[in-house]
């Protein structure tokens, strides 16, 4: 959704979020892209929409009204697939690395996936955690929330093959805290392209066969070319680095950065296939 919604101007240093009170119509175009590629789910753009990060641009009080029209834009432009809520971090580093406490973040996560569930979303994923803490901070507040379906993935570096998220948290602690605080699915996203998130969902395997395991990679890792990040992935190597997703024993997969609907579809060609 991010780097979509970049491709069709959002300036840098806004929030996807506040298109929706102003250019909802471009981002009913993502969600509509990805659906017409074959995905089963989209995801509302309600990364961001939690109350302290909404307050930073002036939204702090419309957190309900934001995630509420992040879902029904979603609906409108997806109609027959799933609506996923995307619950991002707070946005501030919690304490004691910050000053942010952790009682008002556990607040605001609750704040957000009531607000979600009352919207009708058909899954809660918290998504691109490097705090595990964080992570199931949102984790807990879904569980606690009602009967709903909760996915959850962060977000590791591999560039030299440690798999940690920036945290320094590895595959395996995060898949055993993530599903003991009630996730139904466990995984990776953003972060590392195909090639890399494959030695995390096997090592995330490795440590509970039985789990639910997610890859949502990015399109490999991004340069910036003319100011402009680009992503050097193509659609065809996405299918490819899918399906060896699939083989390390991923069973939900999809794209993070950088990837189109064209890298969508090729991954649905490849999996249908």
């Amino acid at each position: 959704m991010g780097t979509e919604l970049m491709r069709a101007g959002l300036p840098q240093g806004h929030l996807p979020e506040e298109w929706l009170m102003t250019r909802a119509e471009s981002i009913s175009a993502v969600s509509a892209g990805y659906a017409g590629a074959g995905s089963d789910a989209v995801y509302a753009c309600t990364f961001g929409a939690n109350r302290i990060n909404l307050a930073k641009h002036g939204l702090g009080d419309q957190m309900a009204e934001v995630n509420r029209m992040g879902v029904a834009t979603a609906r409108k432009a997806a109609p027959g697939k799933m609506v996923f809520g995307s619950v991002g971090p707070i946005g501030e580093m919690l304490e004691p690395y910050g000053d942010l406490p952790e009682d008002d973040a556990r607040a605001a996560f609750a704040e957000q996936v009531a607000a979600l569930i009352y919207s009708g979303v058909d899954a809660i994923v918290s998504e691109t955690n490097t705090n595990l803490d964080e992570a199931v901070m949102a984790v807990t507040a879904a569980r606690s929330a009602g009967d709903i379906a909760i996915l959850a993935s962060m977000a590791f570096e591999g560039a030299d093959k440690s798999y940690r998220t920036v945290m320094g948290t590895t595959p395996e602690q995060a898949v055993e805290a993530l599903l003991a605080a009630g996730a139904d699915a466990v995984g990776i996203n953003c972060g590392l392209g195909g090639v890399n998130a494959l030695e995390v969902v096997k090592r995330m395997k490795a440590a509970h066969p039985q789990a639910i395991i997610m890859a949502k990679p990015n399109a490999g890792l991004p340069s910036l070319d003319g100011g402009k990040l680009v992503y050097a992935t193509n659609p065809d190597d996405f299918a490819r680095e899918g399906l060896a997703l699939r083989d390390a024993g991923a069973a939900i997969l999809g794209g993070c950065c950088g990837t189109t609907p064209a890298h969508l579809a090729a991954l649905a060609r490849a999996l249908r296939g």
